[in-house]
């Protein structure tokens, strides 16, 4: 089961390359384990949307999220795996 929660956090740690290493969620720094999956999205850019990188990631205790970088460097847990 997922949950949508679409909230901004502060950048990622990131590697040399830009992928996502770590994140802060609630307080509670995040290491991540693997990067699952990533995309792009050119979003509603008819309504002014930028576009957005997702990453879909494992942290070190097994949780799931999915991350979103947009083209103006904002970030955001997207949807959470339960």
């Amino acid at each position: 089961m997922t949950r949508l929660v679409r909230r901004p956090i502060p950048t990622p740690e990131r590697d040399p390359a830009g992928v996502p290493r770590a994140f802060v969620w609630r307080g509670r720094r995040l290491a991540i384990a693997a990067v699952l999956d990533s995309w792009r999205d050119a979003g509603i850019w008819w309504e002014g949307e930028a576009e957005k990188t997702f990453w879909r990631v494992q942290v070190a205790d097994g949780g799931i999220y999915e991350l979103w970088e947009d083209s103006t460097g904002r970030w955001a847990v997207y949807r959470v795996w339960d």
